[in-house]
């Protein structure tokens, strides 16, 4: 939790000096909520900051977090198992899930399909703090936005040094 806490704390004093902060990115407060009624770990990370995004990728606010009933749409997803996920944040209108048992996040890979007809579904991380640290304001970004070579996020992320850019060149 230390490393998602400094970098939080890092990038709001970036963008609140940079320009294009609001544009680029936003971490708001984070929120005290339970954690009764949440999988694993995303309460922890709804404290530090409560609803952030970046480009398209996000992570839902605690008052947009509940029942995903679309789910039950995934081919990927067996059937009866939708209740076993939750929808906790976006990339580019598609859903982010983490597991309710486990707290691992998982995703509908970008292949050409739309994701409720997608028959891949990925593990990206054991936790959801690990998919914020790793895919928001890491490296893993550019894994998973769609032209990461003219991204501004992923320039930012370049500049702190959170992101090797020179993968993009090629």
């Amino acid at each position: 939790m230390r490393e998602l806490v400094r970098r939080v704390a890092r990038i709001r004093e970036v963008l609140d000096h940079h320009p294009d902060g609001p544009v680029l990115g936003y971490f708001p407060p984070g929120r005290v909520v339970s954690e009764s009624d949440l999988p694993p770990g995303l309460a922890e990370v709804l404290a530090v900051t409560d609803g952030p995004w970046v480009g398209d990728i996000g992570v839902f606010s605690y008052d947009r977090q509940g029942p995903n009933r679309y789910l039950e749409q995934a081919v990927a997803i067996p059937d009866g198992e939708a209740g076993r996920w939750m929808c906790f944040g976006e990339r580019y209108q598609e859903p982010l899930l983490v597991h309710r048992d486990t707290g691992e996040v998982w995703w509908f890979p970008e292949n050409g399909v739309v994701w409720p007809d997608n028959p891949e579904f990925r593990k990206l991380t054991d936790t959801v703090e690990e998919f914020v640290v790793h895919y928001m304001l890491g490296p893993g970004y550019l894994d998973i936005c769609v032209a990461p070579d003219d991204d501004e996020w992923a320039r930012l992320l370049g500049e702190l040094g959170w992101a090797d850019l020179s993968v993009l060149k090629g």
